[in-house]
């Protein structure tokens, strides 16, 4: 991999496509996902529990301008059990 001059001086290594990994791993925790989900759309409170969470397929497909496109999510999750949420 390439180094990279940063505007500080230090160099930085290009880790196209991996800075998130972390990131990705933790999310995929449906604790760590509920909690998130949790603090950004509910301001703390606790409207999603990780029980109430099932992984979904990352990957989907649409279509656009008459071509079938696919689109992948680094995390997907179903919400089941709450019917205030549907």
């Amino acid at each position: 991999m390439a180094d990279k001059e940063s505007n500080a001086g230090f160099k930085t290594r290009r880790t196209h496509g991996t800075n998130d990994v972390a990131e990705k791993i933790l999310l995929n925790r449906n604790e760590v996902f509920a909690d998130v989900v949790n603090g950004c759309l509910f301001d703390g409170r606790r409207a999603i529990k990780a029980g109430m969470l099932e992984n979904a397929q990352p990957e989907s497909a649409f279509t656009e301008d008459g071509s079938i496109h696919s689109e992948y999510r680094d995390v997907s999750k179903y919400v089941n059990g709450n019917p205030a949420l549907k």
